[in-house]
């Protein structure tokens, strides 16, 4: 949840594009989390959903993650070419 809460923060004080569309994609990743978190907290529902939300949520946040690293990867490479 730290990670979406990171590049949200990041997405909202840059004005880069790319920094703007991975805070677009953190804000559904940010309610997987949550949702997971509220409902491994919950056990007194109805309807057990079991370990599928948990791992939704870490499956989304890890491509997020991917994302990030990514971008940092490809921007280092676009700085080091445009240096050359």
């Amino acid at each position: 949840m730290l990670v979406e809460l990171a590049v949200l923060v990041r997405g909202m004080y840059t004005r880069e594009p790319t920094d703007i569309v991975l805070a677009t994609f953190a804000v559904p990743c940010l309610f997987v989390s949550m949702w997971a978190a509220v409902e491994g907290l919950n056990s007194s529902g109805g309807v057990y959903w079991g370990g599928f939300f948990g791992l939704f949520s870490v499956a989304v946040a890890g491509l997020l993650a991917f994302l990030v690293v990514m971008d940092a990867v490809v921007g280092a490479v676009v700085r080091t070419r445009a240096t050359e």
